[in-house]
C-alpha cells in the first residue's frame, strides 16, 4: 500500500509548512465536499472539535490557499467571478400561441443579491446569515387532549356563533 505524502505548502518566506495527519485528513475531506461533521469523523477528531478554530489554523489555511493558487483559484480569478455574479443577467422569453415572440436580457436581481451578500460576508461587513432557517414560531402545536375535550370546545364555539347570529 502506497503511503500518501502529507499536504505541504512552500510559504512565501520559503518555510515549509507541514500539516498534522488529522489536519491533512480534515482538509482533504472538506475539499472532497464533505460536511464538517463528516470531515471531523474522517479525520479522527471528536464531533465536539471546533471547526472554526481548526479552519482558522494558519498552517491549514496556508496549505489550502497554496493548493488553490496551484490549481488556478487565485484571488484575482475569484474576484473576477464575484464581479461577474454581481452583474448577472437572465433571459426572459415572451410567447404567443406557443411561439417565442420576444427575447429580453434583464438583470438577474436574485442572483446579484446572493453574490452581493456573499461578497459582504467574505469581507466581514456582515455575519453569515441564517435567515433561511429562521423559525419565528407562527405555528403552535396544540396540547394533547382527549377527543371529548376537542369536541366540547368545537360544540361551545358553534353554540356561541349561533347565539351571535341570532342577535
Amino acid at each position: 500500500m502506497e503511503e500518501k505524502k502529507p499536504l505541504t505548502h512552500q510559504a512565501e518566506s520559503k518555510k515549509k509548512i507541514v500539516l498534522t495527519p488529522k489536519q491533512a485528513r480534515f482538509l482533504s475531506a472538506k475539499l472532497q465536499g464533505k460536511s464538517r461533521p463528516e470531515a471531523l469523523k474522517e479525520a479522527g477528531l471528536s464531533a465536539h472539535t471546533s471547526t472554526s478554530r481548526l479552519e482558522g489554523n494558519p498552517n491549514l489555511r496556508a496549505v489550502l490557499l497554496g493548493s488553490m493558487d496551484k490549481h488556478g483559484l487565485t484571488e484575482d480569478f475569484i474576484v473576477s467571478k464575484m464581479k461577474s455574479g454581481l452583474n448577472a443577467k437572465k433571459v426572459l422569453y415572451a410567447t404567443k400561441d406557443g411561439v417565442i415572440s420576444d427575447v429580453k436580457k434583464v438583470p438577474d436581481n436574485e442572483t446579484q443579491h446572493k453574490y452581493f451578500r456573499d461578497v459582504l460576508e467574505i469581507r466581514g461587513d456582515i455575519k453569515q446569515s441564517n435567515i433561511e432557517n429562521l423559525n419565528i414560531g407562527l405555528i403552535s402545536i396544540p396540547e394533547v387532549k382527549a377527543e371529548e375535550s376537542w369536541n366540547s370546545e368545537i360544540t361551545q364555539a358553534d353554540t356561541s356563533d349561533t347565539s351571535n347570529q341570532a342577535e
